[in-house]
């Protein structure tokens, strides 16, 4: 990567956002990582905002801000907490893009191309964004559509967020199969390999089956149809994506507390 060379703003906006995200003490030790000793009793942002102008101008570049940054994002921090991890990644995005920058979901840094205005920035970054964690989307769902959403492509979220089931059904039964074939065999009503509940009384079973049916008419409307379909053919809005992927999130969280029936 060459030499970067962030302007005043934007650092400013970093410290902002990491501002919100870090205590003090851990501002404290992710500072003296980058060869910063400083514990001011200033407000955290402005604390941040100092410290990385000042290391800019040591340093000539950008570099040591850039490794404080992935120092903060490293994924193993976030392991019981990935919707704050994403939310993160998300909020300093939105502010590198204007400098070329992106943090992948490695938590390392890669190049993009850069965006001048607000509007070209709000595009690439996503106006379902807040909807999607205003609504408390599983974290399952935002992993495998997210660099989707990202391009506002509605037609290939939807692709790629229905995926994030048959992963789990496989997972959970550890068979190799997918979309509509899964499902049945899944939940065959004689002999079901997953269960949604004890299974016991009736109104347990029509639960069962009610879950079997959704996830049928999911993969018959959204995935078969759009693995075969042209996108042009196919048009998906912003609600309709938000719609399904509310449906999806909600199948996740069914799927969470589901239990593998050994035979």
């Amino acid at each position: 990567m060459s030499t970067i060379i962030l302007d005043e703003n934007t650092i400013e906006q970093i410290s902002k956002t990491l501002g919100e995200y870090l205590t003090g003490s851990q501002i404290t030790e992710f500072l003296s990582k980058i060869g910063i000793n400083e514990n001011s009793p200033n407000t955290k942002w402005r604390r941040l905002n100092f410290c990385f102008q000042m290391k800019q101008n040591q340093d000539k570049c950008a570099n040591n801000i850039l490794h404080f940054i992935e120092l903060v994002v490293k994924p193993v921090r976030f392991v019981n907490d990935k919707d704050r991890f994403y939310e993160l990644l998300t909020d300093l995005n939105d502010i590198l893009i204007f400098s070329g920058l992106k943090i992948n979901e490695q938590g390392k840094f890669t190049l993009v191309k850069k965006v001048t205005t607000l509007s070209e920035a709000q595009e690439r970054a996503s106006k379902l964004r807040k909807v999607l964690y205003d609504r408390h989307i599983h974290t399952d769902v935002l992993k495998f559509c997210k660099p989707e959403l990202l391009q506002e492509n509605y037609f290939h979220a939807v692709f790629e967020a229905t995926k994030s089931i048959s992963d789990k059904l496989r997972n959970i039964s550890g068979l190799p199969l997918d979309g509509n074939k899964l499902v049945y065999t899944v939940f065959d009503k004689n002999k079901p390999l997953i269960a949604i509940n004890s299974l016991r009384t009736p109104s347990e079973k029509d639960e069962q089956n009610g879950f079997k049916n959704l996830l049928v008419g999911i993969f018959s409307m959204f995935r078969n149809t759009l693995a075969h379909e042209a996108k042009i053919y196919w048009p998906i809005s912003e609600q309709d994506a938000v719609d399904l992927l509310t449906t999806l999130s909600f199948i996740h969280r069914k799927l969470d507390n589901a239990v593998k029936i050994p035979y």
